[in-house]
């Protein structure tokens, strides 16, 4: 039993996680319990729309315009290892690309990031998808440091177990150099040997308990 209950009025950084509470899950377990006079369906505003308390007045703001440092400054510092692999100029394109694909719902697109972010009508929406096709960084040294921080949270010390798996993303095209012809492991069986055009993805997994 709690020796007391502290209330504290609600802040601005709060809101993300009230919104996924209400909101994120239209069929959510809780809305089995309402009472009859609540069988209209939920609705509210979108994750993008989100309340902005600014000296006593409520105005609606985008998600996107809210400062990151309202994150929790567990999470901005795992941000933050990544930071050097970016320049200062597309740095917070990357944060709000990876915050916006965290808080989607479905599939992790740029456009769906940008859509829960409140950018799905921003003009300059080809920014962020030019961080993926164009922007110099490298995925390998993004993925040199994830690791790090994986063995350091979860296995500090003792062997390491790593798993590898192959994927294949079906494309065709000419300007597609690194593309092959692969056995297609949803179509074949033992019998029946299909091929496939496009890349194979191999993944390198970190295998361990999680405490």
């Amino acid at each position: 039993m709690l020796d007391a209950l502290h209330l504290r009025p609600r802040t601005l950084a709060d809101l993300p996680e009230l919104w996924r509470w209400l909101y994120a899950t239209p069929d959510a377990e809780w809305k089995r319990w309402d009472g009859p006079y609540f069988h209209q369906a939920v609705s509210g505003p979108s994750l993008s729309s989100t309340l902005a308390i600014d000296r006593g007045r409520s105005q609606l703001r985008p998600l996107s315009d809210l400062s990151m440092t309202l994150l929790p400054k567990w999470f901005a510092g795992v941000l933050n290892g990544f930071a050097p692999l970016f320049s200062a100029r597309i740095w917070p394109q990357a944060q709000l690309l990876v915050v916006g694909a965290l808080l989607s719902p479905g599939k992790r697109t740029v456009t769906a990031a940008l859509r829960v972010l409140g950018l799905a009508d921003d003009s300059r929406f080809g920014k962020y998808h030019r961080l993926l096709n164009r922007a110099h960084w490298s995925s390998f040294q993004a993925s040199r440091v994830l690791l790090s921080l994986l063995l350091t949270a979860f296995v500090p010390s003792g062997p390491l177990i790593l798993g590898l798996d192959d994927t294949i993303e079906r494309r065709t095209g000419a300007k597609i150099s690194a593309k092959g012809i692969y056995r297609d492991p949803v179509r074949s069986s033992h019998g029946h040997f299909v091929k496939a055009s496009g890349l194979r993805w191999l993944s390198l997994m970190l295998l361990t308990p999680i405490p």
